[in-house]
């Protein structure tokens, strides 16, 4: 995975039944939190915010980003910004990770 080629600062966000699938340079100033889901819909949506906005919490941060197969959208939920980006798009660049 690329994240994995850009550092090994990786980990993985739960707290109390809600979880983030990756908080990357969890030990710098601004980590970065993403959830990573094939599509987001109807089903998924409520529980993938949910565990994004608990690791924004946690980290107190502005924003975070779903990565989908091929959606992309801007949500704004309690003051905070969730980009949905496709995963084939560049994520060092688009998340401002850099190499």
């Amino acid at each position: 995975m690329e994240l994995r080629r850009l550092t090994s600062d990786i980990y993985y966000f739960f707290d109390n039944a809600a979880e983030c699938d990756f908080v990357v340079n969890a030990h710098r100033e601004k980590p970065l939190c993403m959830q990573v889901c094939s599509h987001l819909n109807h089903d998924n949506e409520a529980r993938e915010i949910k565990g994004l906005m608990k690791a924004l919490s946690f980290f107190d941060l502005a924003e975070g980003y779903i990565i989908t197969a091929a959606a992309r959208d801007e949500i704004i939920t309690q003051g905070k910004k969730l980009h949905v980006i496709p995963a084939w798009e560049d994520l060092a660049a688009t998340c401002g990770l850099s190499r």
